[in-house]
């Protein structure tokens, strides 16, 4: 996803980074971080 966000020329924020976060925890995928 950020590196999608970053193709397409959006800076991600720091609440993005925490929402990223929270959704790999959620998800069991904390290694993906």
């Amino acid at each position: 996803l950020l590196e999608e966000m970053k193709g397409s020329g959006v800076k991600p924020t720091g609440q993005t980074y925490i929402c990223l976060l929270n959704a790999c925890a959620a998800t069991g995928r904390v290694d993906r971080v």
